[in-house]
């Protein structure tokens, strides 16, 4: 059976329109539909169907709950961050970016746990006894992080910030300051005294030893003579970095000092400029 309304456009305002057959088809030009569209038997018609007979688009203004599987055979466009309560997406073919312009993950609390690839990956052990805990995890990062001259405000001649706290299992292979602005004092302090290094708690130089904070715009870390115990080649512990804590975490600390006049009041800086950028290079190992 075919109902083709060819008369006037109508407008079903209450009430349900109920079309039965199996190959029943409501063909309209102009027609609207002012109430809830339901089905005749539930999980048993489509809209639309493969090959011809096919919608050519549809707009939604809410949501759209699927019971079943999802097929996209063109480019789905998220203008919103899509959101998986349950379960996650499974790749069959090449997971494709627009060339150096996103990420995955972000700073803060967007992060992905774990990352595991089979490029480089190790072919697992096996047999009696013989548990693998860890398949082979990506676990190198660098760490950046910039402490501008505003931070330094305590009523003193030093003054520590905590930069980052490393993880227990922690290896550092490597730490470079980055003196992008030279740090001078507005008042009270001496700018030709001023100095830093970096360690594994305030006032340490485990990392770098003292350089100078005052004179010019340079890098600290490039070279063996401004490594601290931790990192010089000649008394580093293992070939790939220095070991934090085995069982709790360890901070990367950096200290200002100055060695004439008080860096701060208390509550404000008497610097005027200064901008320091911190790189930390490590391998965490997996618990």
């Amino acid at each position: 059976m075919t109902y083709r309304p060819w008369f006037a456009p109508f407008t079903l305002a209450v009430g349900l329109l109920v079309v039965i057959g199996a190959d029943a088809q409501i063909q309209y030009a102009a027609q609207r539909v002012t109430t809830t569209l339901l089905f005749y038997a539930d999980n048993t018609h489509d809209i639309g169907a493969s090959g011809a007979t096919r919608p050519r688009d549809l707009f939604l203004s809410r949501n759209a709950v699927i019971g079943g599987t999802t097929l996209l055979t063109g480019i789905a466009t998220f203008s919103a961050v899509p959101v998986f309560s349950a379960g996650l997406p499974t790749l069959t073919q090449n997971l494709i970016f627009t060339d150096a312009s996103y990420d995955i993950g972000a700073s803060g609390a967007t992060r992905p746990r774990s990352l595991f690839l089979a490029g480089a990956a190790l072919t697992v052990g096996s047999g009696t006894g013989v548990t693998v805990n860890d398949s082979g995890e990506v676990r190198q990062l660098v760490y950046k992080v910039t402490v501008a001259y505003t931070q330094f405000v305590t009523n003193g001649l030093t003054h520590d910030v905590t930069v980052a706290t490393l993880p227990a299992k922690a290896f550092v292979q490597h730490v470079l300051a980055d003196l992008t602005t030279t740090f001078a004092c507005a008042a009270v302090c001496t700018t030709a005294t001023l100095s830093m290094t970096a360690g594994t708690a305030a006032g340490g130089n485990q990392y770098l030893l003292l350089f100078d904070a005052d004179a010019a715009a340079a890098q600290f870390g490039d070279a063996d003579a401004e490594f601290g115990a931790a990192l010089a080649q000649a008394t580093v512990p293992t070939p790939i970095g220095s070991l934090g804590a085995w069982a709790a975490t360890t901070p990367v600390s950096v200290r200002l000092t100055s060695a004439v006049g008080n860096l701060g009041s208390g509550a404000a800086t008497n610097l005027s400029q200064g901008s320091v950028t911190i790189y930390v290079t490590a391998t965490v190992l997996p618990d």
